[in-house]
């Protein structure tokens, strides 16, 4: 430390990637980082596709108070309900919870989605489509950047804090983040995925690239 300002180790070029080891986005983003994902899961967890770093967590720590307030949270934030049925209600639950534990460890959220609700569906039309919204919704409560591809349009988009709204990015625009929740859409098509791609290898070309500079 320097006046006060923590020096940033520029040689340490690993980043982390935290996803949900799901089919379709989880998977892909499992096989563009290999060696740096950790898939958050719990032990009978259905939906699990890829286990490349998985992680377990205990169910009573993915449905404490902390893990369920940030799912009602988002819940609201989203114009939805949360799952009542009972058939349901706990496994939505846990993953959820595995979803704020994502977000939690992350210093950014990096989405693929399918497109966004209609306003007469639910929200305000800023809402992405499908389980995806909820770690969007957690990222843009916690107040760390969130990008999401979506796959409707094919573009990339920014969510701005101040107008409450997205803006439309390109991937050259994204920062290069160190730790990074990368969540999205088990519907992934060829676009999503190749938006993924771009994002890996501009993350790889920055790792290697010299004189080192400092992710964001």
């Amino acid at each position: 430390i320097r006046d006060g300002t923590p020096q940033v180790d520029v040689t340490d070029r690993t980043v982390t990637v935290h996803s949900g080891g799901a089919g379709g986005s989880d998977d892909a983003w499992a096989q563009a980082f290999p060696d740096e994902v950790i898939g958050h899961s719990y032990a009978d967890h259905r939906d699990i596709v890829n286990t490349t770093g998985r992680k377990i967590w205990e169910d009573a720590h993915l449905l404490s108070d902390e893990h369920q307030g940030k799912y009602e949270d988002a819940t609201k934030w989203l114009g939805k309900n949360v799952v009542s049925n009972p058939e349901y209600e706990r496994n939505t639950r846990k993953l959820m919870g595995r979803n704020w534990e994502q977000v939690k460890n992350s210093d950014a959220v990096i989405g693929i989605i399918e497109g966004f609700a209609k306003p007469s569906e639910f929200g305000t039309g800023n809402s992405p489509k499908g389980g995806t919204g909820y770690a969007v919704a957690m990222g843009i409560q916690k107040g760390i950047p969130v990008h999401v591809f979506n796959q409707e349009t094919g573009n990339w988009l920014t969510w701005n804090p101040d107008s409450k709204g997205w803006d439309e990015t390109s991937v050259d625009d994204i920062p290069h983040y160190k730790n990074f929740a990368g969540v999205g859409t088990r519907q992934l098509d060829a676009t999503g995925k190749a938006a993924i791609q771009a994002y890996a290898g501009k993350i790889k070309t920055f790792q290697k690239a010299e004189p080192f500079e400092p992710f964001f």
